[in-house]
Formats: structure tokens, C-alpha cells, sequence
């Protein structure tokens, strides 16, 4: 296991990289619900099931877009921000 962080310690890699079962645990289970097959854009029943999940998440932006009167770019520019503040914090 490597990091291009040099300055990480070795106990903290190991402690970022157990967190990916859970990760990959989760994908599993989302392509489960949603009946989708391996990779995504490999097979029809894959894209149908792509194209439903990305209309939901649109529906829901656009709905919050509405609700919080921010335009749907300015809702999702600022869910963006707050998810890579939340990775890096």
C-alpha cells in the first residue's frame, strides 16, 4: 500500500484503506437496489438503471433548487464544495 502523501504514517494508509470494504460494500448494495450489472455503460439493463439513478438525483436538485431558490448550477456548485470540504476535512 503507498500514498502520495510521503508526510502519512503507515497506521494512518492502513486505517484509509480498510475504510475501502466498506466503500466497495456499499457500491454493491447501491447496484442491488438499483439492478444494475457490473461496470456501468456495459450492457442495456446498466444504462437503464444509470439513467433512472442520474434522473432521481436531478429531480432531487431541482426540487432543492426550488425550495432553497437557487438556481439548479448554484445548488449543485455548493452540494460540490461541501463534498470535497468534507473529504479533506
Amino acid at each position: 500500500m503507498v500514498s502520495t502523501n510521503w508526510k502519512k504514517k503507515a497506521e494512518n494508509i492502513i486505517k484509509e484503506y480498510l475504510k475501502r470494504i466498506w466503500i466497495e460494500e456499499k457500491h454493491r448494495r447501491d447496484k442491488s437496489i438499483l439492478k444494475l450489472e457490473g461496470n456501468y455503460l456495459r450492457s442495456e439493463k446498466s444504462n437503464n438503471g444509470f439513467i433512472l439513478l442520474m434522473a432521481a438525483l436531478a429531480n432531487c436538485i431541482e426540487y432543492l433548487s426550488h425550495k432553497l431558490g437557487l438556481t439548479f448550477y448554484d445548488l449543485v456548485n455548493l452540494c460540490s464544495v461541501e463534498i470535497w470540504r468534507g473529504l479533506f476535512t
